[in-house]
């Protein structure tokens, strides 16, 4: 796989085609792991298989990028992940939570000013409607 030597990963390679998914005592995937210690490199390597996932509290890779500030990680996993949201309480933030209000709680600029803002959603756009009726 490309890039696999770039991080030192090569045995990655071979364990992710068993092991992709694979969750450790705190939760974290080897993608929201490699995002919190800021290894975009290694992250193009995981994005395949555990882009989009979602812990068992609905964590995930991008919320680990705007909670650690690795705005090189963030770039990555946002079009897959922009518009997910927690499902419990995590890391001091409610149930519905999504990357761009971690970010913008930790007051993490850079990756605010990356992620798209979520008054254009559709969700926004609804509640828009209904109060200018």
């Amino acid at each position: 796989v490309d890039g696999a030597h770039v991080c030192g990963a090569e045995a990655i390679v071979e364990l992710l085609k068993q092991e992709t998914g694979i969750q450790n005592n705190d939760h974290q995937t080897a993608l929201t792991w490699t995002v919190c210690n800021g290894r975009p490199e290694c992250v193009r390597l995981l994005l395949k298989g555990e882009g989009g996932m979602q812990t068992t509290k609905g964590w995930t890779a991008l919320m680990s990028a705007a909670y650690s500030n690795t705005v090189e990680c963030a770039r990555l996993p946002k079009e897959n992940e922009k518009d997910l949201k927690t499902t419990c309480s995590c890391h001091g933030h409610s149930p519905g939570t999504t990357a761009l209000n971690i970010a913008k709680k930790k007051d993490h600029k850079e990756i605010v000013g990356i992620l798209p803002n979520e008054i254009y959603s559709a969700s926004s756009m609804s509640a828009c409607q209904l109060l200018s009726e």
